[in-house]
């Protein structure tokens, strides 16, 4: 009985990790997507509601079209519709930040610094792209981090 109990605990610990390296994954993708959108001048409701589309064709894409890392890969790095190639920093952004989530789970560090680690990577990835970082964004953090 302890072997059944033991090996459970293992293999859930095995998905523990699984989950906490697709989220990440899937958060560094909507990052990057919020990034382009607050870039392009789009609302903030248009950064929670809306398709993904192509940059080139402005064709909607699938939801298989929009797996972090696997599309990617299944795509083969391209638009399926015009072939217009995708930015392979979105590939490299998303094995990043997946891996910094799991290495964050393995070794207990708090969840509270995932948050941190969020905001410094939306920073990152809009400086990286634009030189630069919204006013209004910094102003929201100013005043969350008073509240906080």
């Amino acid at each position: 009985m302890f072997f059944l109990s033991q090996s459970y605990t293992v293999f859930m610990e095995i998905l523990n990790a699984i989950f906490f390296f697709c989220f990440g994954a899937v958060v560094a993708s909507f990052l990057n997507l919020c990034v382009y959108r607050i870039e392009n001048n789009h609302s903030i409701k248009g950064l929670f509601i809306g398709r993904s589309f192509c940059d080139n064709c402005r064709k909607t894409l699938q939801n298989y079209e929009i797996i972090p890392i696997f599309s990617f890969l299944f795509l083969k790095g391209k638009c399926p519709s015009c072939g217009k190639k995708i930015s392979f920093f979105n590939l490299i952004s998303e094995l990043l930040l997946a891996s910094v989530f799991l290495f964050f789970f393995l070794f207990g560090i708090p969840y509270s610094l995932f948050i941190l680690l969020v905001i410094i990577y939306f920073f990152a990835v809009y400086d990286f792209h634009y030189s630069s970082i919204p006013k209004s964004i910094t102003d929201i953090i100013l005043i969350l981090s008073f509240f906080y």
